[in-house]
Formats: C-alpha cells, structure tokens, sequence
C-alpha cells in the first residue's frame, strides 16, 4: 500500500512538473543529473518503443564470440542484454562520468563489461577492434554527425555490423523533446535534430550499406504510458508518429 502511494506521488510531481516548460540543459550536464533516476524512468514512450525493436533485432543478429562496443552505454541499458549472448570482449563507453557510474554498480561482480569515459569525437580504440557496435539515442549529441559515424566506422572492422538509433526527424519537427524530470523539475536533454538525409549521406562517406531500417512509432503498445500519465488525448494526436529511427549498417569490405 505504502509503495503504492509512494509511486501516486511520484507521479503527481511529474505530472505537475511538467506543466511548465523544460529546462534545457547540454547533453553531457542533463545525462549526468538524470543518472540516478535514469534505470526508473516511467512513461517515456520514446525509450520504450525503441526497445521493443532493438531487443528482437540484437536477438536476431548472429553476435555470440564477438567482439563487440556499446557506444555512448549510458547506465548500461542494453549491455547486460549484450553480455547474455557471450561476447569475446564486451566495452562499453559514455561521455557521462555519472551514467557510467551507476552501470559500473550493476556489474560489482563476476563476469563485467570494460567500461570506459570518451566521447564520439576521439575513441580510445584501434581501427578494426570491433566486429559489432550497438549504439542508441546517442549518435545525435555528437559535435559533428559526419565525424561521429566516420569515427564508430574506423573502430569496427570491414564486414563488420552496426546497429544505431536515434531521435526521429519527425519527432524533432512536432515538437517532441528528450525530457526528465529530476528533483521535482523538468528538463530537456540538447541535442542536433539531423535530417534522414544527414544520416544516409554520413553512412555513405563512412563506407556503411544499410541493411534495415526501422521507424518505431507510437502505437497501443505505449497507449498505457499516456494513460498512467493522464494524456490520452495526446496519444490520440500523435498515434502513427515515429519516435525513433534506428539503422542497421554493414562496414564494407
């Protein structure tokens, strides 16, 4: 019962924090407060769409005794999903010294992920060290997209696979925004809203061939986020509007 009252309060301050506008912060300082609340995030349909298609895809992808690089791993969202499949080396990076902290606590002990603190702009690996990289959400809080996909290519090898989402231009283009709430206020994480068209020009520089693409969109899967959070009408508005847009690339040979 207690839980239960705890988590109706919980979301009546988020619900009443979000009446006002966000506080926009810069993606390094908002990753960094959102860090402890990150792993309980509730009712955000952007994170949990892009989910339930990335899940099936790396289930899908034969990755088992490889080496592989989770870019910009945030609290490690997706590496424990990634160290079940028993990769021959598994390192995941983040250019939050805070996220990276609290996905070091999930892995104390037994068998752990390298976790290391870059960013997109120069990663401490050799040129061919990976055969799979996995990155989400993160690719467009680069200072540059060309440099960003040009440096994720040189780290993987030539046949290797690339599996990367980001923030929908559409989303970007209706309004949508990546917020929080932290302490009882409201923010929103900065970040470059690209045009599909920057992404498949930076692929085709980088040496990348699309191989899938996907667009996971709002639909009744997320229906009972909007509900919890009193906005139906809003999921009514926006049903049909992609969220996310996700790549799934080959280094060419």
């Amino acid at each position: 019962m207690r839980q239960k009252v705890a988590l109706l309060a919980r979301l009546r301050r988020l619900v009443s924090a979000r009446k006002a506008q966000p506080t926009a912060l810069d993606a390094r300082t908002a990753y960094d407060l959102w860090s402890e609340s990150y792993d309980n995030t509730t009712g955000n349909a952007l994170l949990y769409s892009e989910e339930r298609v990335i899940r099936p895809m790396l289930e899908s992808l034969p990755i088992t005794g490889l080496n592989i690089l989770d870019a910009g791993c945030g609290t490690g969202r997706y590496l424990s999903h990634l160290l079940a499949r028993n990769p021959r080396i598994l390192v995941g990076f983040d250019f939050s010294p805070k996220m990276l902290m609290q996905a070091k606590k999930k892995f104390s002990t037994g068998s752990a992920p390298l976790l290391v603190q870059a960013s997109f702009d120069g990663l401490p690996f050799r040129e061919g060290s990976f055969d799979f990289l996995l990155s989400t959400l993160a690719v467009d809080h680069g200072p540059s997209l060309d440099a960003t996909i040009r440096e994720l290519s040189r780290v993987v090898r030539p046949g290797g696979t690339l599996l990367l989402s980001c923030f929908h231009p559409f989303a970007s283009l209706t309004g949508w925004k990546r917020t929080f709430s932290a302490k009882s206020r409201w923010y929103s994480v900065s970040y470059v809203p690209y045009k599909i068209a920057d992404y498949l020009n930076a692929f085709l520089s980088s040496g990348l061939a699309i191989a899938r693409v996907e667009e996971p969109a709002i639909d009744e899967s997320v229906l009972h986020l909007y509900v919890t959070m009193g906005k139906e009408d809003f999921y009514m508005r926006s049903k049909g509007h992609p969220l996310s847009l996700i790549f799934l690339l080959e280094k060419k040979t």
